[in-house]
């Protein structure tokens, strides 16, 4: 017996020496990487134009992280400017992009964005099999593009929209459940991500769809949206009234991308007394999207980093920000360049937090 308690002790302490020396060993290597100021070449490939917003102050937080974990980065962007250009423009875009970027002058492709993600994918550029690819900040990944680089050196760091947490945040901030939340309806591949995901988090018995065709300017995209609205059994108005006061939670889709300046702009006049039941929610990028939250006289809160304190109106909201998401960029980077690439996952789901934009708190 006193044998026996012997060896287990001895066991433990075994084991406990063997953690620690594991332990010590990963420390020294981290220690010994940050001192030796490694050069790190990133092409950071951007989804919009160099004189959009949206880019907020993720290159310099992601600088900092790098620079804090012993690296030396530079950093070349690139601009796809994707609302100017069709599918195949973009694609075709962005492999002469790749195709001018030598060998030696990349160690790794940023990309962040949906729209840039998906160019860079669909261009299937020898460059993606031969350095790591990191897709940052991809609100609705295409599963079927990424199965085709399962062998090559792409990782995910996923931002899907949080639509639940973000409802939860907006109504303590109103104080009240029955608050009216806008959301902005379209048909692009986002747009309909984003609508699944929306029904997935919420009741579809507090979505109301505008069904009014006046301000619509083709009938077929109306046909669409009224299919779709009839095919998830959504209830359909022909009008919100926006003097009452609504008696439960609602979410009233509007489809921004498609309406008519003047109708628009009826739309988003809310009386005064509705601005403290009343916000717009933003859940993707896009040239629609953007102007939207500045014209409306509701605030603004956002599942998405895109456009936070970037003087646009967004009050806050539940996302990935700036900060959180340029240091998992730079943990994935130290972690690949540590020699431990093989052991780091392909996919990861971005971190999230409750902020508010301080100009929004008096």
């Amino acid at each position: 017996m006193k044998r026996s308690r012997i060896l287990y002790i001895a066991v433990i302490g075994f084991l406990l020496i063997l953690t620690a020396g594991w332990v010590y060993s990963a420390q020294s290597r981290r220690t010994e990487q940050r001192k030796k100021n490694i050069q790190l070449n990133i092409q950071l490939v951007y989804s919009f134009a160099a004189d959009d917003i949206g880019y907020g102050k993720f290159r310099q937080n992601l600088e900092d992280e790098l620079k804090e974990r012993g690296f030396v980065p530079r950093i070349t962007e690139f601009y796809l400017n994707c609302e100017f250009y069709r599918e195949q423009e973009e694609v075709e875009r962005m492999r002469d992009y790749l195709n001018t970027v030598g060998e030696d002058s990349v160690d790794m492709l940023l990309v962040v964005g949906d729209q840039a993600a998906y160019s860079v994918l669909k261009s299937a550029h020898p460059l993606l099999w031969k350095h790591p690819v990191v897709l940052s900040n991809i609100h609705f990944p295409n599963e079927g593009q990424l199965k085709q680089y399962a062998d090559a050196p792409v990782y995910l760091l996923s931002d899907e929209p949080d639509f639940k947490s973000n409802i939860e945040f907006m109504k303590r901030l109103f104080d009240r459940d029955n608050i009216t939340v806008v959301y902005n309806q379209d048909l692009t591949f986002l747009g309909k991500c984003s609508m699944k995901k929306l029904l997935d988090d919420t009741d579809k018995k507090n979505i109301v769809m505008w069904r009014r065709q006046n301000g619509i300017f083709s009938l077929n995209i109306y046909q669409s949206l009224y299919d779709m609205a009839q095919k998830e059994n959504l209830t359909i108005q022909d009008y919100f009234p926006q003097n009452k006061e609504p008696r439960d939670f609602t979410i009233r889709m509007f489809p921004f991308r498609y309406m008519a300046g003047l109708v628009l702009l009826g739309i988003t006049s809310m009386p005064e007394e509705r601005q403290y039941d009343t916000a717009f929610l933003l859940d993707k990028w896009d040239v629609s999207t953007m102007p939207v939250s500045r014209t409306l006289n509701i605030p603004s809160f956002s599942c998405i980093r895109e456009g936070f304190n970037e003087n646009i109106g967004i009050v806050g909201g539940y996302m990935a920000t700036d900060e959180i998401s340029a240091e998992a960029v730079a943990s994935l980077v130290e972690g690949l360049w540590s020699g431990n690439g093989a052991k780091e996952p392909k996919r990861r789901e971005l971190a999230k937090e409750y902020v508010l934009d301080c100009l929004f708190c008096f």
